[in-house]
């Protein structure tokens, strides 16, 4: 589809023209030469009401890495699910398993397709991709952080995480985060206020407790803020708002600006 310069057309999958033998299932290759790509699901809920979640793009030139991929946060349960979305990328298949890892760190159970277990296999052709999805939980919320552990000599798959929620029979709110690569600092927008709270989620991919520093600064760059720490089990896992941070009592009722996190070894954030 040639796309003039200086312009971004938009479309649907429906309407991209695809040869008679193309078969279009799950993932969509798009080549294009140094130009800037978005992806957006578009769902119809219960109710009729479109709801709209932002897909992560993944670099077919981009490297692929043999270390595990981390997703910071699930809920499942409450009105919680999470579809755990994995894209093989490359020309072989991949194949490893997914963990779910409650906030200390320990092993916790989901129900996926119909099977309840802490860790469940994954298989991704060339090309590919695979869904997991958690089933709720009529009991209560189930949280913490999934783990994405490649095969032996096997590269990780790309991923995001889904999160739906359901108020009674309707879903009202979909997101979508992609599972960025594991870090020592990081920096994100955040907001606080009487209606808005940034929500965040911190993971400990290693075996040791981690104290992480979370910082402010304004959207001109001013430092001088509230700090905080969390600290964090081996393989644990903290999901707070804003103004939960310990250290942030005092951010008062508005704050516009850059939350920044740093950690003596590396995290998903």
């Amino acid at each position: 589809m040639p796309a003039p310069a200086l312009n971004a057309p938009l479309v649907s999958v429906k309407e991209v023209v695809v040869p008679s033998k193309a078969v279009v299932l799950e993932t969509f290759p798009v080549i294009v030469t140094v130009v800037p790509t978005v992806a957006l699901r578009g769902r119809v809920n219960e109710r009729g009401e479109f709801l709209i979640t932002t897909l992560p793009v993944t670099d077919l030139d981009g490297p692929q890495g043999l270390d595990p991929i981390v997703f910071p946060h699930f809920a499942s349960g409450g009105g919680w699910t999470t579809q755990v979305v994995l894209v093989n990328p490359g020309n072989n298949t991949l194949n490893g398993s997914v963990q779910f890892l409650n906030p200390s760190g320990q092993a916790t159970v989901v129900t996926i397709d119909g099977r309840t277990n802490d860790s469940f296999p994954y298989s991704i052709p060339p090309g590919s991709s695979q869904t997991l999805q958690t089933a709720g939980s009529v009991t209560g919320i189930v949280n913490g952080s999934v783990h994405v552990v490649p095969g032996t000599n096997m590269m990780a798959p790309s991923g995001l995480a889904i999160f739906s929620f359901r108020n009674g029979t309707t879903t009202v709110a979909e997101a979508g985060v992609p599972a960025l690569p594991v870090g020592t600092a990081f920096r994100v927008y955040a907001e606080s206020s009487v209606r808005v709270q940034t929500g965040l989620a911190v993971a400990n991919p290693s075996a040791s407790p981690v104290t992480v520093t979370l910082g402010l600064t304004t959207l001109d760059g001013r430092s001088g803020g509230p700090t905080g720490t969390i600290s964090i089990p081996g393989k644990g896992q903290a999901a707070l708002f804003l103004n939960q941070v310990p250290g942030f009592g005092s951010l008062g009722t508005s704050f516009r600006g850059i939350l920044r996190f740093s950690s003596p070894s590396a995290i998903a954030v």
